[in-house]
């Protein structure tokens, strides 16, 4: 499933690239809506939608995570829960881009230029921040496999929607978005998003089935184990 995913990756960022240069480079419009259909910069779309269901589904696994965990009373099981709540409103959130809504009030209130153009990444910042005190044990507990796909997963995608994103933003600062370079920038921060959460995927998928594996085990064990009469 994760490689299928991964060609659906690949196919998102050749059709962007290809809307791009169609609109730029050879003068087209919009080809019959086509263009703004695969335009990673855009809302209510194919990329956006497919981001969503794929935060969605990252939901889905630690739920279901989580589920495995209140069976044995683990002491982390607030935290599986939580991520599956975070993962949950950030699917919904890349669906309808209710962050966007927050750049215009924030870059008038602080009056952000430069890198702080997109000025969300600030809200962004301090939640990236807050969530690591919070999570740093819960980290350090996981298996070290699993600890080291979490890490780089959330590396990829905090790469892509924090750290391309400011470059993104001072780009679009300085020469606007309406250009080729741009949507170059915009390709490269949706890619790193979304090859981070096909990391995470993948990695929700591995634990998920070890703890399957071992749950299963356990049970047999029990049924096989001679009862005292």
């Amino acid at each position: 499933m994760v490689r299928f995913l991964g060609w659906v990756v690949v196919g998102l960022a050749a059709a962007h690239f290809l809307g791009q240069f169609s609109k730029h480079v050879l003068g087209y419009g919009s080809l019959k809506g086509m263009i703004p259909l695969f335009d990673l910069d855009l809302e209510f779309n194919i990329p956006s939608l497919y981001s969503g269901l794929s935060l969605i589904g990252c939901a889905m696994l630690l739920g279901a995570i989580a589920l495995l965990k209140k069976q044995k009373r683990d002491r982390y099981l607030r935290h599986w829960q939580g991520l599956s709540l975070i993962f949950l409103l950030m699917g919904v959130d890349e669906i309808i881009e209710l962050h966007e809504r927050t750049i215009k009030p924030l870059r008038n209130a602080l009056n952000a230029t430069g890198i702080f153009y997109f000025t969300w990444v600030i809200l962004g910042f301090v939640l990236v921040v807050l969530l690591a005190i919070a999570y740093r044990k819960f980290t350090l507990s996981l298996p070290p496999k699993t600890r080291n796909r979490f890490i780089l997963a959330a590396s990829l995608f905090l790469l892509g929607t924090l750290g391309i994103e400011l470059i993104g933003g001072y780009y679009a600062y300085i020469y606007g978005k309406e250009n080729l370079i741009y949507s170059l920038w915009v390709a490269l921060e949706e890619g790193l998003e979304m090859a981070g959460i096909l990391v995470f995927i993948y990695a929700l998928l591995t634990y998920l089935r070890s703890l399957s594996d071992s749950i299963t085990i356990h049970f047999e064990r029990s049924l096989s184990a001679p009862t005292n009469n």
